[in-house]
Parts: structure tokens; sequence; C-alpha cells
């Protein structure tokens, strides 16, 4: 989630390669040298209409048939009816919702009932990690009641350290491990409510941008470290504390800047992980064993909406057998005149279906490690 990016992406992406690296030693391929980007068709396409929505993650409830979208400048979630494509309702966090200080990101569900939110302090991504002050938290959700089960601090168990708060991945015990992403840690809250600092990358300048989004399948943990010029990272749950290992990537590949969530989709069985980059869109990579001790970038499903509206890509998600690209408008004016909250005058939010350009990469690299055998 980067919602400054609007200045800094005005570079080219070549320019942040390069810089990546010169950085990082070797000869590092360019994403876009060694990939295929692949186009998405728009049959499963649609739109949710609804002010002040501007959603920055979403996931679906496959028990009731709606969704969960994270109203960003609102620090809501809004529930959305999949038939009538509109907001029937929000969740709020009282002292937080509607607060200009606070921000919302990430959305999970845990198990059935159990619904996970980001409700972080804005500044942090709005000045890419300059200002990390304040307290992020994590919210626990009863889906069957609407009842606010926990708020959680997850900034004083770093000291105030470490922020910019986003994503969340769960463990087969329960456990719920959330990547801040300025300068990049994992904070893990037990099902006790226990918060420990579970892996601290240790940087000190805060601006350096770290982990931006993290999926798990059983007690693997997967990460996109936005460092070194774009890195998979591996975790094991298992581990009391977090052990990380950089999966490398086929011709010395790298995922480049400006990266957000990730997702391993369901019909894929861990296999495939798609990587949230906010400009080019997103990428597809494949551990044929799902194992992720080695990985291939297979292509790059592009944004549509980044050329002529600077709509910014920031994750993907599944909704049964298919899989959705979501955007954000950073850009757009929030003054007051728009009297709409704390949030610009767009009511209008396109989801974009993936799944038959994400299958199609999927399949070609199939063909070609039959080829080479």
């Amino acid at each position: 989630m980067f919602r400054a990016a609007v200045i800094l992406l005005s570079a080219s992406l070549g320019a942040i390669t390069a810089t990546a690296q010169a950085t990082t030693g070797g000869d590092p391929a360019s994403l876009e040298a060694i990939t295929p980007t692949v186009q998405a068709t728009t049959g499963g396409d649609f739109d949710i209409t609804g002010a002040q929505l501007y959603p920055e993650k979403c996931v679906f409830d496959s028990k009731r048939d709606v969704m969960y979208c994270s109203e960003l400048y609102e620090s809501k979630i809004a529930v959305i009816d999949l038939k009538t494509k509109t907001i029937v309702k929000t969740i709020d966090f009282p002292g937080l919702s509607g607060h200009p200080d606070y921000h919302a990101s990430g959305v999970l569900i845990q198990g059935e009932d159990r619904l996970i939110s980001s409700i972080n302090t804005g500044a942090a991504f709005e000045t890419y990690g300059k200002n990390i002050t304040g307290t992020n938290y994590l919210l626990i959700t009863d889906l069957e009641t609407g009842e606010e089960k926990a708020r959680v601090d997850v900034t004083t168990v770093t000291n105030g350290n470490y922020g910019g708060a986003q994503d969340f991945a769960t463990d087969t015990c329960g456990n719920i491990y959330e990547v801040l992403t300025y300068p990049g840690a994992i904070i893990k809250v037990t099902p006790s409510l226990k918060v420990i600092p579970w892996y601290l990358s240790g940087e000190t300048n805060t601006t350096k941008a770290g982990f931006t989004g993290i999926a798990s399948k059983g007690n693997m943990l997967l990460t996109s470290n936005q460092q070194q010029g774009g890195k998979i990272i591996r975790f094991n749950a298992h581990n009391k504390t977090g052990d990380p290992f950089e999966v490398p990537l086929a011709n010395n590949g790298m995922l480049g800047g400006f990266l957000d969530g990730i997702l391993l989709p369901a019909k894929y069985n861990g296999t495939v992980l798609l990587v949230t980059s906010s400009r080019k869109g997103t990428t597809v990579i494949e551990s044929k064993d799902g194992e992720w001790n080695s990985a291939e970038i297979l292509g790059i499903v592009p944004n549509p909406h980044w050329e002529n509206e600077r709509g910014f890509s920031t994750q993907t998600f599944d909704r049964a057998d298919r899989i959705y690209q979501m955007f954000e408008w950073f850009g757009d004016s929030r003054a007051p005149a728009y009297l709409n909250g704390l949030s610009g005058n767009r009511t209008v939010f396109p989801f974009q279906d993936i799944t038959d350009a994400v299958d199609k990469l999927v399949s070609k690299g199939a063909s070609e490690a039959l080829q080479a055998c």
C-alpha cells in the first residue's frame, strides 16, 4: 500500500530496476525482460458502486456470499452485496473510524466467523516511512454477531520502531501474522492475544520499505520484500522467531518496485503466488512442488487502469474459483468540498477478473517445462 506513490511512480520501472541491480550485485534480470505479459479478458469483471469505498484490500466470505473491503480513508470495513454490487452496511471501529489519522488496509477471514482488520496510522505510507509515529491496531470482529472481539496494539511491542501495518496470514495453530512495511517486521498475535515481535529486520532507516504482503499455506509463510529489488521471503511458522529464507527466482529475477499485497490462490494448492505491484499489475510466480525452495516468474497480468487513470493495483483475491485484481485511486482529491467524509468523490470501483490470464501463464509454464525434459 503505497499511498504517496503518485509522485514517485513517474520514474520508469526500468530506472527502478536499474537501481536495484546496482545495489544487489550480480546481474539480475529485468522483470519485463524475462516475462511475458498476458492481458486479462473482461467477462467476469464487475464494478462496486459506493461513496467513500476506496477499497485498499478485500476478501470474499463464501459462507455469507458477501465481500468485505477496507474503506481506506474512512477506516471502516464495507460489507458488499455481490448480487446488487453495492455496500449494504459498514463495520465501524469507535474512536478509529472516521479519524483522519487512521487508514484501513488488510482484511482476512480466520475460520468462518472472524474478520481480522488492520487500522493503521496513514502517515507511515504518506511519508514513505519518515513518520511512523502512532499506534497501529489489529481488530477482530465476530461476523455472526458483528461484535468487536479484540483490539490489539501491534506497535508498542517494537517500541514504535516499525510502522506501516498492512496484511495478515494465519497458521494451523490460530496465530495471526501481520507485516509492517517500514522498515520491515512481522508481528505475531497468538490466540490468547499475546503480541510477539516475531521477526524484526533490524533496519534503522525507516524509509526503507520492507515487507508489503504476506500469505500462508499451512505453516509456511510467504512474504514480499521491497528491499534488494523485490524478493520473496519464506518463513516457517513452527519457528519460535522468524528465520527468513530468500526464495531464489529463476534467471536471477527480481520483482521490481512498489510491491503491495500477495495471494496464494486456492485453486493452485500453494504452487502459484500472485504479487501485486502498484503500477505493473500482478506478477505470476510458480514453485512447481509448492515448497518454495525456488520459483520462476511466469509473467505479468498488467494493470489496465494505470496509463490513463493512474489507478493503482493493490491486491488480488479469490472468489470461489475466480481470481480478481483490485485497484485504488490514491491521487484523487480529498478536499472537504466533496462532502464525502475523508474520501474523494469517486463512487464506482472496478474489479478485474484475471483468472483466465493467470491460467494461461501457468499452463504455458507447464508446457515449457515438459518441452525441456
